[in-house]
């Protein structure tokens, strides 16, 4: 997502949800370390956020009103939320229309 394609993030992701089983514990560069539902739980959200950003409502709104509009608070739990949800992903979803 860093680099602005979330449709070769999602690739990357299932790829993995698919070869792993649910005993392989995965550690990140950064973060916790994860299982494989962890893997399910990003396709969803990235998904989402894909999906969301592409609908015609955010598509028209002025550009300060985007960050409320795909705020995605349901996912805030994650520790890097801030900095990666604003700051990485929604440009990155936005950016790849």
């Amino acid at each position: 997502m860093l680099e602005g394609r979330p449709d070769e993030a999602l690739v990357t992701f299932r790829r993995l949800y698919d070869i792993i089983d649910d005993g392989t514990l995965i550690v990140p560069g950064h973060g916790r370390p994860m299982r494989r539902a962890d893997i399910l739980h990003s396709i969803t959200y990235l998904e989402k956020l894909t999906s969301m950003a592409q609908e015609d409502w955010v598509k028209d709104l002025p550009a300060a009103q985007v960050r409320e509009a795909l705020a995605m608070k349901e996912y805030s739990d994650y520790s890097m939320y801030e900095f990666i949800h604003f700051q990485v992903n929604i440009p990155a979803v936005l950016k790849a229309e």
